[in-house]
């Protein structure tokens, strides 16, 4: 038995860290992945109605949370899960959710002209969700499913260390995460915060 675990928060970073200090740039797509991933007529016409101010990435901004619907919301779930879109009623009453990315030029629709959009690319949302990007995606929209459902790695890591640390010990082992774990969540919150990007800047480093 490992006995109580001693819960912490996660440290808040203040002021709130934006897109732009993960992301250099977004991502410029090749072929493939813009042929799997740019909205076509259908989607353009819905999230021009939805608004696409409110479902893009905002490079000076946050992120909204990414979900498993990532890039399938008006069609099939690649997974399996879903075999058609999302009710008129499900998008009426939940609304249209996307992470949109502003692509160059626009795309015509008889006399409507809407900007072009492409979703967010794997290793975008990956690296935005704390994971190391760089996997080669055989289906980038297969890879968006998973990607929206996952907890991010830097908060499972943080919330697993104090189940992992007594049980190291217990072993016989010594770890030096835990005493980082167990400071840093007695320090003072600017201290907090410090170490939290420090150890975000040594995972993104990995």
């Amino acid at each position: 038995m490992l006995g109580s675990i001693p819960w912490s928060p996660f440290p808040v970073v203040k002021p709130l860290p934006l897109v732009a200090h993960v992301l250099d740039s977004f991502r410029t797509c090749n072929d493939f992945e813009l042929k799997n991933l740019m909205l076509d007529l259908h989607e353009l016409n819905k999230f021009d109605k939805a608004g696409f101010d409110r479902n893009e990435i905002k490079w000076n901004g946050q992120m909204a949370t990414a979900l498993h619907s990532c890039g399938s919301q008006l069609g099939p779930c690649p997974c399996g899960c879903r075999l058609h879109a999302f009710t008129e009623e499900r998008l009426t009453k939940g609304g249209l959710q996307g992470l949109l990315v502003r692509l160059a030029g626009f795309a015509k629709c008889g006399h409507i002209l809407y900007p072009s959009y492409r979703h967010v690319h794997p290793d975008e949302l990956a690296l935005l969700n704390g994971m190391l990007p760089g996997y080669e995606w055989e289906n980038p929209k297969m890879a968006l499913c998973a990607l929206g459902q996952l907890a991010s790695p830097l908060q499972s890591v943080w919330l697993g260390l104090p189940a992992f640390v007594p049980y190291t010990l217990a072993a016989g082992k010594p770890c030096a995460w835990g005493s980082l774990y167990s400071e840093t969540a007695k320090y003072s919150e600017n201290v907090a915060n410090t170490v939290a990007n420090t150890c975000l800047a040594v995972f993104l480093s990995l």
